[in-house]
């Protein structure tokens, strides 16, 4: 690649999405570990994966925020990426394997901004989290798209906007007043089946310091998490990789469960 902008990336990336290559992107020499780079990438790849261009955005999603997934993928720390708008689905969802190179299903906490928090990153964590106003069990769709995970790096998730595909809710519940979402159970089934546990606590302690993260990573780049928004924390539950005729159903200690279906 001659020329190494991250519009130059985003332009070869989005053609490797519409040619199902897989995925085994390698960023420009000397920016293999250039954190500003790899988000000047994915902000340049929204328009050209949204519909028509248009990149309303619903929200932000969390990637590798527990060990399990961080074992999984190889990196040690947290990636953000931009849910859009047209990719928020409500319980119970439903999504077409054929749509999806490799489809991934994340069993997660999604939590909704209640107030636009002030662009200012010394605001305390109990500040931050009083401006959330509910929480619910969630699944965030993912598209893989057959990566090498022995490659695989922090930068060429961020680039790829952490391979968000869609965000599944379930009913929505007030958090207002609660310090803690820690200690949580989290159940997945699959056709009826059971099979996976985990903890919210491995959302970085509490998916409330998920929060957290993320409003000081937004605030580095001149943004602030917007009232309405919707920010899944992470996958308590390693990550499975769905065909069609499967029914997945997360359920989190105290939340009502969701539901997505394969087709």
């Amino acid at each position: 690649m001659t020329d190494a902008s991250p519009q130059s990336v985003a332009e070869d990336l989005a053609r490797r999405h519409r040619a199902r290559e897989q995925f085994t992107l390698d960023l420009p020499p000397g920016r293999e570990r250039d954190v500003p780079f790899a988000y000047a990438v994915q902000a340049s790849l929204l328009p050209l994966i949204a519909p028509d261009g248009d990149v309303r955005r619903a929200g932000y999603k969390l990637g590798v925020t527990t060990p399990p997934m961080q074992k999984m993928c190889g990196i040690p720390s947290p990636v953000a990426g931009v849910v859009l708008a047209h990719r928020l689905h409500k319980t119970p969802g439903t999504t077409r394997a054929a749509d999806h190179a490799r489809l991934g299903i994340e069993s997660e906490m999604a939590l909704r901004v209640g107030k636009t928090l002030p662009m200012d990153a010394r605001l305390s964590e109990g500040a931050v989290i009083d401006h959330i106003s509910d929480a619910c069990a969630a699944f965030e769709l993912i598209d893989d798209c057959n990566a090498d995970y022995t490659r695989l790096t922090g930068m060429m998730l961020i680039a790829d906007n952490g391979w968000n595909a869609g965000l599944v809710l379930g009913p929505p519940q007030s958090v207002r007043g609660r310090r803690s979402l820690a200690g949580l159970v989290s159940t997945l089934t699959m056709n009826g089946k059971h099979i996976g546990t985990g903890t919210s606590s491995d959302v970085l302690g509490d998916p409330f310091n998920a929060i957290v993260w993320l409003h000081r990573h937004l605030v580095s780049e001149g943004r602030t998490l917007q009232e309405g928004e919707w920010i899944t924390t992470g996958s308590m539950i390693v990550t499975q990789f769905a065909v069609a005729g499967e029914t997945y159903v997360h359920e989190v200690e105290g939340f009502a469960p969701v539901q997505v279906t394969v087709v």
